[in-house]
């Protein structure tokens, strides 16, 4: 593993990443809060959009607010996108290209200028209220789970009484899955799984996201999507829902409306974007975890996190 070297006048282009939910943490943005006029404008769109006070939800939480879908997403998207706009202004760091997980996603649209400042929070605050609206209306649950493929899992859910209400949420890697659905089916999976060795992890949200739990909002997020004024994508984003790069902003909308329950399919998405030439790779969000999803065995790859650059720009 190397560093990004953002010392040099023309660093070479990068994969910016974008956090989704399960980053969160009460504090987080502390470094790029009211930064420059920039920054603030990032906090202050969000707060007005969402009609809460952002930077204090971020800064004071408390982390049982910030565990609701309704206001995670907004938090992580605000910090995602200052976060960026710091970089950008701090350092010579040079987008190639982007990748969101989950709700991330959006933020890697915005910054290949998909979404203006405003459109974003706009999508997102939608999003989020939609998704807070069917998890209290239908109880669902996520695990993480480790030692299984893709394959294998799927079998062992497709062999299930629970099949039909459980599903595989979020390919993350290799052996890094999630699965999500209705809870008292989650539930007895779970149990199933620790008797053959494994020891899922359930996940700190407050609903199943990539599943069919939130089937009756896809129309509803494609009729929001539709009537914004979205740009062709100025950089290639690779899209949840496909794992490829998509042009055609019609296509993106449907994409963004079915991710709500459709998988997110991170390691094709990685392994894509290192397919297509990109060598060194940039992590926005709260706590490092997404640059240790690509595949450790790629040579000559750079990994490097927001914090550690914005350290970087700050000591020089």
């Amino acid at each position: 593993m190397q560093d990004y070297d953002i010392t040099g006048n023309t660093p070479p282009p990068c994969m910016v990443l974008f956090a989704g939910q399960g980053s969160a943490r009460v504090g987080m943005g502390a470094n790029v809060l009211d930064q420059s006029a920039a920054t603030r404008e990032v906090w202050q769109c969000a707060s007005d959009m969402a009609g809460i006070d952002v930077r204090k939800l971020c800064l004071k939480g408390p982390m049982t607010r910030l565990t609701q879908t309704r206001f995670q997403q907004i938090a992580v998207t605000t910090v995602n996108v200052a976060t960026l706009t710091a970089l950008r202004t701090q350092t010579a760091l040079t987008p190639g290209g982007s990748a969101g997980h989950s709700a991330g996603e959006y933020a890697a649209l915005w910054l290949a200028g998909v979404f203006t400042l405003e459109t974003l929070f706009q999508a997102v605050v939608t999003r989020a209220a939609i998704m807070q609206r069917l998890a209290e209306k239908n109880r669902g649950a996520m695990f993480h789970l480790q030692g299984l493929t893709h394959a294998e899992l799927a079998v062992r859910l497709t062999d299930s009484e629970h099949h039909h209400h459980l599903s595989i949420a979020c390919d993350n890697a290799q052996d890094q899955l999630v699965f999500a659905g209705e809870i008292q089916a989650a539930k007895s999976f779970v149990q199933t799984l620790l008797a053959a060795g494994y020891s899922p992890t359930k996940l700190a949200v407050n609903g199943a996201w990539h599943c069919a739990q939130m089937a009756e909002g896809v129309a509803e997020m494609q009729q929001l999507l539709k009537t914004l004024p979205l740009r062709s994508p100025t950089l290639p984003v690779y899209m949840n829902r496909t794992a490829r790069p998509e042009t055609n902003v019609e296509k993106i909308t449907e994409n963004l409306a079915f991710h709500l329950t459709e998988p997110v399919r991170w390691r094709e998405s990685m392994f894509n974007s290192l397919q297509d030439g990109f060598r060194h790779y940039v992590e926005i969000s709260p706590k490092k975890y997404l640059l240790s999803l690509i595949d450790e065995n790629s040579t000559m790859v750079t990994r490097r996190h927001c914090h550690e650059l914005l350290s970087v720009a700050d000591n020089q």
